[in-house]
């Protein structure tokens, strides 16, 4: 089931933030790709899956807005797909996320 069917503001708000960091194309391709539900790898983890589990690589792009850090996009190895998205507001998390060290 495409995620645009299943998350439809979580979408839009992934999509605003990936468009104002001029990943266009990232933007408009995610709207077509698949829910594969929440990753569950850890119990801190709460990214919505848009790939079979294990595809994402080290490849990702931090969300921002407002100057914070709100979220993550992951992707596959060639840094070509969405694999997975978390937004710290999402799991109601702070507002913005830190990278980790």
């Amino acid at each position: 089931m495409p995620l645009r069917d299943v998350r439809p503001e979580f979408l839009a708000r992934v999509t605003m933030l990936l468009e104002r960091l001029g990943e266009h194309e990232m933007a408009v391709g995610l709207a077509g790709q698949a829910y594969y539900g929440e990753c569950r790898c850890g119990p801190r983890c709460h990214a919505v899956l848009t790939a079979p589990p294990g595809s994402s690589s080290s490849v990702m792009i931090w969300l921002e807005d407002e100057g914070g850090i709100v979220g993550e996009v992951s992707l596959d190895a060639d840094g070509a797909m969405i694999t997975a998205v978390e937004l710290a507001a999402d799991v109601g998390e702070p507002a913005t996320m830190e990278p980790l060290a």
